[in-house]
């Protein structure tokens, strides 16, 4: 007589159900990170977790999410001059943040104003970075 042995089997898990648990566990992960404020993705904190704040001291701490009043108060520089400068529409708001003026003045980007600004201090302009054409260098060397 042979000995049988039992063999053990693995449970049936199945399909849907485990690709719902995978993502409940994935967005429970991420959201319960959120909740505890250790993950963010706003750029409105620093790596160790402070608010961003403006100082006024440095026009490179310029951010696209900013305000553009609270910019105009923390570099005092006033917001008419502001729109002048870049002819931005007459009616725009201290509320308005400065990704949204992009493009609707001349020659307005974060940039520029970060620039604009830092003449304005007397201050050393921020480098700016230039961004490669699609397609890339075309040129031979």
């Amino acid at each position: 007589m042979g000995t049988t042995t039992k063999r053990r089997l693995a449970p049936k898990v199945n399909h849907y159900v485990y690709g719902v648990m995978a993502v409940v566990t994935f967005m429970g992960i991420i959201l319960g990170a959120q909740a505890m404020g250790v993950w963010t993705t706003s750029g409105k904190v620093d790596t160790s977790g402070k608010a961003v704040e403006i100082t006024g001291k440095d026009p490179p701490e310029i951010k696209g999410w900013m305000l553009l009043g609270d910019i105009a108060t923390a570099y005092n520089v006033p917001l008419a001059a502001i729109v002048a400068a870049f002819k931005l529409p007459a009616d725009t708001a201290a509320s308005t943040a400065v990704k949204d003026l992009e493009g609707k003045g001349e020659n307005f980007s974060t940039t520029t104003l970060k620039a604009w600004i830092a003449q304005k201090l007397g201050v050393a302009a921020p480098p700016t970075v230039s961004t490669p054409k699609a397609g890339g260098d075309k040129t031979k060397p």
